[in-house]
C-alpha cells in the first residue's frame, strides 16, 4: 500500500496486508489524521496525524532549537544517568509538540488522577532520510493505577519547516500490547525507511 502526497509526506509505503480504516473521531475540523491497520490486527494502528494550526511561537522555537541538534539522545529512562536542567528545560519545552504524549512523567509529577497519563522511555532528536525529527517511544497508562494501555512509538515533523510558523505532523505506530507493538514494529520500521519528504 502506498501513501502519496499527504501534506509533508510524498511517500510511504505499508506492507501490502495493511488496509487504510476509519480514523477515531473527536479531532478539530482543521486537524486530518490517516489510519491503517493491519487486515488481522485491526487495534493496531499507524497514523498519519496533521493538526492543521501552528503551535506557539515558544513551542517552535524549542521544536526548532531541538532538531537543530539532531542526531541526539534527549532522554532514556534506562539511563543512569540523571538529567541535566539544560536537557529538562527543552522537553518541558516540547510539551506542546508532543501533543497527547506531552503529558509525561517529565512534566507532570503529580500522583493520581492528575498524574500523567503517557510514560516517556525515549526521546531523540534524528536524521530521518536526510530531515531532523523528533522520536519518542512511551505507553499511555491509567493514572489511577498505573496499568499499561496503549504502546506508543511516533515520529514528529516540522510540516513546514520553511515557514515562520510550526505546524506538526505525527507518524506513529500505536498498539494495545507490548506483544502487540513488538509485532508490528518491523512493519513500522520499514514503512519508515521508504519515507520520502515534499520540498
Amino acid at each position: 500500500m502506498k501513501i502519496i502526497d499527504y501534506h509533508y509526506i510524498k511517500s510511504l509505503i505499508l506492507p501490502d496486508d495493511w488496509v487504510e480504516v476509519e480514523a477515531v473521531q473527536g479531532r478539530r475540523s482543521e486537524q486530518t489524521v490517516r489510519s491503517f491497520a493491519p487486515k488481522n490486527d485491526l487495534a493496531v494502528r499507524i497514523e498519519l496525524f496533521y493538526r492543521g494550526l501552528p503551535v506557539s511561537e515558544e513551542a517552535a522555537i524549542a521544536l526548532r532549537k531541538t532538531l537543530s541538534v539532531a542526531p541526539k539522545l534527549l532522554f532514556d529512562l534506562n539511563s543512569k544517568s540523571e538529567l541535566s536542567t539544560a536537557d529538562l528545560q527543552l522537553i518541558e519545552g516540547l510539551e506542546e509538540v508532543l501533543g497527547n504524549i506531552g503529558n509525561n512523567q517529565i512534566v507532570n509529577k503529580q500522583k493520581g488522577r492528575r498524574g500523567p497519563p503517557f510514560v516517556l522511555l525515549k526521546l531523540e532528536a534524528l536524521i530521518w532520510n536526510d530531515r531532523p525529527l523528533l522520536g519518542a517511544r512511551g505507553y499511555f497508562k491509567n493514572p489511577e493505577n498505573n496499568k499499561r494501555v496503549s504502546e506508543f512509538c511516533g515520529f514528529f515533523i516540522n510540516a513546514k519547516p520553511k515557514d515562520a510558523s510550526c505546524i506538526v505532523e505525527e507518524i506513529y505506530l500505536q498498539a494495545p500490547s507490548e506483544e502487540l507493538q513488538m509485532k508490528y514494529l518491523p512493519a513500522f520500521q520499514q514503512g519508515l525507511s521508504s519515507l520520502q519528504w515534499l520540498n
